[in-house]
Order: C-alpha cells, then structure tokens, then sequence
C-alpha cells in the first residue's frame, strides 16, 4: 500500500504539472511489444476507462484472500446487514 501511494502522489504531482499543450503532446506506449502513439490526454481517458471496464475483476480475488467484497455493481453479500 505504501509502495501504492507513492506513485499515486508523484503521479500526481506530474500531472498537476502539465499545460493544455503538454497534455495534447503525443507520446508513445508500448504494450505487449506493440506500440501505440497517442495524446496524453486521450492515453489518460482510456485508463480511465479500462480501470472501470475491469472494476469487477479484483473482487474475485478479495474473498479468497480473506477481505470483503464492496458494492461493486450493486449490493455485496458482504455488505452490512448480510
């Protein structure tokens, strides 16, 4: 978790650096062997949106290990009250 908050705090402190010219600047990501050139802006806005495509996929592993489920897609079983 440590190791969590601090790429999440020099990640932001990154983007909390970057002008509009900087954001729209191209910038190449390689993934598997295959590169892919694209905006910054537009790289973000696809995490974004792959993190939330796969917000189900870490729940299978949490009870296994011995945590709890959250309200995912809707009501958890073990949420309050269950």
């Amino acid at each position: 978790m440590a190791a969590h908050e601090r790429a999440a705090s020099a990640l932001d402190a990154v983007v909390a650096g970057l002008d509009d010219e900087a954001w729209e600047k191209k910038v190449k990501l390689v993934m598997g062997g295959a590169p892919w050139e694209e905006a910054r802006s537009r790289l973000a806005w696809g995490f974004l949106f792959d993190g939330i495509h796969h917000r189900g996929q870490p729940s299978a592993y949490l009870r296994p290990m011995g945590g709890r489920v959250p309200a995912i897609y809707g009501p958890s079983a073990d949420g309050p009250g269950r």
